[in-house]
């Protein structure tokens, strides 16, 4: 399982109530500050 696997299936879903978190899609995230 590469690096892209483990977080589509172990990562992802854990982010997905968290929008700022972009879905885990790109090194970025948005914060409220």
């Amino acid at each position: 399982m590469n690096e892209f696997e483990i977080i589509k299936t172990y990562f992802r879903p854990l982010a997905k109530n968290f929008p700022g978190a972009l879905s885990l899609l790109d090194d970025a995230a948005l914060l409220d500050i």
